[in-house]
């Protein structure tokens, strides 16, 4: 059997539409495809990019028979019955004690037998895991800027031939956001994130919260500030656990030293006892005191000190730090993530 989740990335798009649809075999099972969705609404059409998640796998017998036989308009029943028969609306009986079913209507995988209520959370994570995983490693590959979470159900649909697809029993849950850069369609560089996949390589927590910090800025700039200068923190406190695993422990455990001391002394130190030639880093003097001004701000807001913060200018530090991480990237093995950096790095926005 197949299995297809469906999820629209709201507010993302890609550099070329006219490459769509695009499908990309992540592993022997696993195939994702990446197309544009067409709603008419109130005389305009509206594109939303929208992806699938299909997977080969044969399920338990009874969850292969039970979605089987609901295309019968009938529900498998486990023995006893499960809860919540017959299931009806004021004046229309869904589903009757002896397991028919109304034809036209979908059912709550509540209902199910329980054999598909344990199988079907599992399937269902895997697939989601498997959309967000890519985007996410996606977005990162080619520094698009993005939403947190732009993920909103579509549908979740099973095959025995791949061609024709039924609707599953799910229950829905819908998250959306914004996006600001396309995502790269070349297939060079999807080929390369479905091998991150495959070897377990994904976005770093850091650009999870840089993100998540752009998302915030014209809503709430203070509550961006505040993300925008953990997801820095973080970041630096992951490279140096990279550069000297022996202080993991120490740096999740214990309070480090100020950002800019660790940007700007102990990882240059760190760097020469490697001997890793990088210009990367100290940053240099005006970038120095910026970094250090937006650090002031987010203290005094920590502190309520600071009521209000520009998010223009946030924005800028948020690109500021974005680049920071990237470099942090290129360091630690990834060739190509110096090609994301908007700025360099060791400069402030002007």
């Amino acid at each position: 059997m197949w299995f297809k989740l469906t999820y629209s990335l709201h507010g993302m798009h890609v550099n070329r539409q006219d490459r769509l649809p695009i499908s990309i075999q992540v592993d022997a099972d696993r195939l994702l495809t990446f197309w544009m969705r067409e709603i008419m609404h109130e005389g305009k059409l509206n594109r939303t990019l929208c992806c699938d998640a299909i997977i080969e796998k044969e399920p338990p017998a009874k969850v292969a028979s039970t979605l089987r036989n609901l295309l019968n308009n009938v529900l498998t029943l486990d023995s006893p019955p499960q809860k919540g028969l017959p299931y009806q609306t004021f004046d229309t009986v869904i589903v009757d004690e002896a397991g028919k079913v109304a034809p036209n209507w979908s059912l709550p995988l509540s209902l199910m037998p329980r054999a598909v209520r344990n199988y079907q959370p599992a399937l269902q994570q895997t697939l989601a895991d498997l959309i967000r995983n890519y985007v996410k490693n996606w977005r990162w590959r080619y520094n698009s800027w993005g939403p947190h979470s732009p993920f909103a159900h579509v549908s979740f649909d099973w095959s025995d031939d791949k061609e024709i697809w039924h609707p599953m029993p799910f229950d829905y849950g819908i998250g959306s956001a914004i996006s600001l850069t396309g995502l790269n369609t070349d297939l060079d560089i999807m080929n390369e994130v479905a091998q991150f996949i495959a070897g377990r390589v994904y976005e770093p927590f850091p650009h999870e919260l840089r993100r998540e910090a752009a998302d915030l800025v014209q809503g709430r700039p203070r509550s961006a500030l505040l993300v925008a200068v953990t997801a820095l923190e973080t970041g630096i406190k992951h490279y140096i656990a990279q550069l000297a695993p022996d202080t993991r422990s120490l740096l999740e455990k214990m309070p480090s030293p100020p950002a800019v001391t660790l940007i700007q002394e102990i990882i240059p130190a760190l760097h020469k006892a490697r001997l890793i030639e990088t210009d990367l880093f100290p940053l240099d003097g005006d970038a120095e005191k910026y970094l250090k001004k937006w650090i002031s701000q987010r203290n005094q807001v920590a502190h309520g000190v600071k009521k209000t913060v520009k998010s223009e200018e946030l924005t800028d530090f948020i690109v500021f730090v974005t680049n920071i991480l990237y470099a942090f990237d290129h360091l630690t093995g990834h060739a190509w993530a110096l090609e994301r950096v908007q700025s360099d790095p060791r400069v402030p926005p002007r």
